[in-house]
């Protein structure tokens, strides 16, 4: 039974089911490491690498083929949506933006493996320095931010802008 609360907060997990969580696999002890304790920074980072060598993300990287062309992969196997192509809003839907920006708000530190998706941003710039709406998925916006497909998109500009700044460490 979890501990009492304030008005407006959540209660407080036992610190027995904390210690439950933690008796666990690395790819699930960092995260709580970092989210439910106060445990410093460079412990949680050591647990967080510990994925990569250790328990079941060790077992999925086990798992990989080694399933490379080397050629980019340019649409979704399912919805056929071309992954070169930058939407906003993305909705559940992923493009190559997406997952820099991802990266990027991940804190990732930017390495030569994402040099041909950021050469791949950088290549779709206008002459104005922006960056176009290239695809629109279904869905209904409350409110229109764009002027449309093949128009500058102020959203897709600014998070251009940002991945390209996180990538030559400006971010």
């Amino acid at each position: 039974m979890a501990t009492s609360s304030s008005k407006g907060q959540a209660p407080k997990p036992e610190r027995a089911v904390i210690e439950w969580l933690l008796d666990s696999d690395p790819s699930i002890r960092w995260q709580v490491m970092r989210d439910l304790t106060d445990a410093p920074a460079d412990e949680v980072a050591a647990e967080r690498a510990r994925v990569a060598t250790e328990g079941w993300g060790a077992r999925l990287l086990a798992l990989q083929a080694p399933r490379s062309t080397g050629q980019v992969i340019e649409r979704d196997r399912k919805s056929d949506a071309v992954w070169t192509h930058f939407a906003f809003p993305t909705w559940w839907h992923y493009d190559v933006l997406w997952g820099l920006e991802y990266m990027r708000r991940a804190g990732v530190a930017s390495d030569e493996r994402a040099a041909e998706a950021i050469d791949l941003v950088a290549s779709k710039r206008d002459d104005d320095g922006r960056w176009p709406l290239e695809n629109r998925y279904p869905g209904k916006m409350p409110v229109e931010t764009d002027e449309g497909v093949g128009r500058p998109s102020r959203w897709n500009t600014l998070r251009a802008l940002r991945v390209l700044d996180w990538y030559s460490g400006r971010d």
